[in-house]
């Protein structure tokens, strides 16, 4: 699953329901989907992404039933000389 970190990467902030580029996440639904990132101060919380805005929270009680991502990155593609 991506860290918070992660998914603030992937999310594009241009676009609304769902926030993340659709040419790269063709399937992404709007949803609330897990992190793997844990709330520092309240260990019964952890961090959520909305997918809608492209909003982050930790304040998620961890028996909250969600999605999550798995997100891989594959290395840069290779620069062509021209």
């Amino acid at each position: 699953m991506p860290t918070r970190d992660e998914i603030e990467e992937i999310s594009e902030s241009r676009c609304i329901n769902p926030a993340i580029d659709l040419n790269i996440f063709p399937t992404m639904v709007t949803e609330t989907f897990w992190t793997s990132s844990d709330n520092t101060l309240r260990s019964k919380l952890a961090c959520s992404y909305y997918s809608f805005k492209g909003t982050l929270s930790c304040l998620d009680p961890k028996e909250s039933e969600h999605p999550f991502l798995l997100v891989i990155e594959k290395d840069p593609p290779s620069t062509l000389l021209y």
